[in-house]
């Protein structure tokens, strides 16, 4: 069972993912929400995760910024572990090339993309 964190500040969002990967993978569990860059560090940095669902554009903290502490604090359990979910996509150029990031997914796009990549 993999253990997914979504970092997305859009209860909205949140919900349609967690319907989402609930109705399609039986292999993937919610662990936890987090609604800001603050909690979400906390969990990061205290829990195991396997997957980082991570929305760049958050309150408080971007997601480049959580992206950013992961790289500082040497948190290579991470490696390859970040799914971006975003609709900025200026963002994403920012952390493009980074370790921890595994893949994305533009929001505009819809959820098909990221049922593809999630299915790897």
């Amino acid at each position: 069972m993999l253990n997914i964190l979504i970092i997305e500040d859009d209860p909205n969002q949140v919900k349609n993912l967690i319907n989402i990967l609930s109705r399609n993978f039986s292999t993937i569990r919610v662990f936890s929400v987090s609604f800001d860059g603050k909690s979400a560090l906390e969990i990061i940095q205290n829990n195991e995760i396997d997957i980082i669902l991570l929305d760049l554009k958050l309150s408080e903290m971007c997601g480049i910024d959580i992206v950013d502490f992961i790289d500082c604090k040497n948190l290579y359990r991470y490696k390859n572990s970040i799914i971006v979910f975003t609709g900025e996509v200026s963002l994403l150029k920012q952390i493009l090339h980074s370790k921890y990031l595994f893949s994305y997914c533009i929001k505009g796009n819809g959820y098909d993309t990221l049922l593809k990549v999630l299915e790897l």
